[in-house]
């Protein structure tokens, strides 16, 4: 078996443009998992585009080609994935790139501009997570739920009833969509938390007692498409009036790890008391995940990484700011 990548790249910088292109061929062991081929139609825009000049943004538009096969079976998929980004804000689609511009006001419209003061009485307070915060929340989340080393058990509690997870490679708009897997195995939406408790772990063809689908990488591992969390019945308004004592207001993250049984986020702006303060990191060590107890009715696509999009809500749980 044989699966392949071809990639036909326009950069947009504010230094200049240019163009590049990416062939990555290797073979595989096994037969092909039952694909079909697509193509997804923002492909006939991609001979269409047109200059993009900004003085700030940089814009990178990718046709990529997907092809699976074996001796009997071949599969093709062909997408357009388009990124924008603004310093360290970044944003990205599927879909047509006559409409990064979009994308790009959208940025622009979200983007922060506040002082920030250094405070040094932020102990353990309530964070209300804006969209883009709590992807990166529930992104390392998963990392304990891959089929080859899992490190959370199924069946175990770890979020509120209120809230289930989902990886669905079929969001056509989101950076991961996929209509089947890097070893050919047709993609679909599956759950992995149901309210709240631990229901399925990600899985390929090489995962012991783990249904195959999620395999991604030129060495396939076990991963993610893109995460959809079910939405509650807060606004955002509700969800600060309702909070008692200090709480903290996190908008974007720059990066996301894991270290040790704890997510850490670098948040992009933190509001305290209506004012920017100086935060290098969030701690949420995975049992505040359970104190999760309130989850905002709208959500928002999110750019998690260049390979993972997200749909989330704004959350709101007890976190530990990292002052310095």
């Amino acid at each position: 078996m044989i699966y392949e990548v071809e990639e036909e790249i326009i950069n947009f910088t504010p230094q200049g443009n240019f163009t590049e292109n990416r062939v990555v061929k290797v073979p595989r062991r096994g037969v092909t998992g039952g694909c079909s081929s697509f193509t997804h139609p923002s492909v006939k825009d991609f001979e269409r585009i047109r200059e993009i000049n900004d003085d700030e943004a940089t814009i990178v538009i990718k046709k990529v080609r997907r092809q699976i096969r074996d001796d009997e079976h071949v599969c093709v998929e062909e997408k357009v994935l388009n990124y924008v980004s603004i310093g360290d804000m970044k944003f990205g689609y599927v879909g047509s790139p006559l409409e990064v511009k979009i994308s790009l006001d959208f940025l622009k419209s979200i983007r922060f501009n506040v002082l920030e003061e250094r405070v040094w009485n932020l102990g353990r307070v309530y964070g209300i997570l804006d969209p883009e915060a709590s992807a990166h929340v529930f992104h390392n989340l998963v990392e304990f739920l891959k089929g080859d080393q899992p490190r959370i058990r199924l069946g175990e509690k770890i979020l509120s009833d209120e809230i289930s997870v989902y990886d669905n490679p079929l969001n056509n708009y989101l950076l991961g969509f996929s209509v089947f897997d890097d070893e050919g195995y047709p993609t679909k939406r599956k759950e992995i938390i149901a309210d709240g408790t631990v229901s399925s772990y990600l899985g390929t063809s090489f995962t012991k007692k783990v249904e195959p689908g999620n395999a991604r990488g030129f060495i396939p591992k076990p991963d993610y498409f893109n995460l959809e969390v079910s939405n509650g019945s807060w606004n955002v308004k509700e969800m600060i009036e309702d909070t008692k004592g200090d709480w903290i207001l996190i908008s974007g993250v720059k990066r996301s790890e894991i270290v040790k049984n704890s997510i850490r986020l670098f948040p992009r702006t933190v509001i305290f008391k209506g004012k920017g303060v100086v935060v290098r990191e969030i701690a949420i060590p995975l049992q505040e995940l359970l104190t999760i107890d309130a989850v905002s009715k709208d959500g928002r696509s999110v750019m998690v990484d260049e390979n993972h999009g997200a749909y989330t809500p704004y959350v709101r749980l007890k976190v530990r700011p990292i002052i310095y």
